[in-house]
């Protein structure tokens, strides 16, 4: 959704919710388990912005931020640790030793803050900031061997931007 909620108050919200489960004839005993769990069952993203109002350099200022916030996530599996000798035929390797893992990801949420300020009719000037408060999490979930991202730590971008 989004849209102005009072005059010069816009808004914008998004929410995803993900159930997935495993379904058929060869599924057997994993029958209704889900079918991935890296992915967050609940994920929300919130933004607003404010162009206040008043006399002078006021009147030239927008202010905003939002929110990234997501439900627990988690990959389990198991990892070879040691492999057999090759086959002499192949020459493939098999596993000959596995550990189990189990990695999660809690619930996080990511804040975000800008603010903008119109210099004349062409240019605006504009500071935005990303995860303001540091939080450490994984944007993306993998597993033992691979795939396990952090997210961006806390970052500014100063922006200067034209139009003709």
């Amino acid at each position: 959704m989004a849209g102005e909620l009072l005059p010069r108050w816009q808004i914008s919200a998004g929410y995803t919710f993900n159930e997935n489960k495993l379904s058929g004839s060869g599924y057997g005993t994993q029958e209704g388990q889900a079918f991935t769990t890296i992915s967050p069952k609940h994920l929300l993203k919130l933004w607003t912005t404010y162009a206040l109002a008043g006399e002078g350099w006021l009147s030239r200022l927008t202010v905003g931020g939002g929110a990234n916030a997501q439900s627990p996530a988690f990959n389990a599996g198991t990892a070879c640790v040691v492999l057999n000798p090759p086959n002499p035929t192949t020459g493939i390797s098999s596993c000959k030793t596995s550990v189990p893992y189990n990695y999660t990801q809690k619930s996080y949420a990511v804040l975000a803050a800008r603010i903008d300020y119109k210099l004349d009719g062409n240019w605006n000037v504009s500071l935005n900031g990303d995860n303001v408060t540091d939080k450490r999490y994984y944007q993306n979930l993998g597993s033992s061997s691979g795939g396990n991202w952090y997210g961006t730590p806390r970052n500014y971008v100063l922006a200067i931007r034209g139009s003709f």
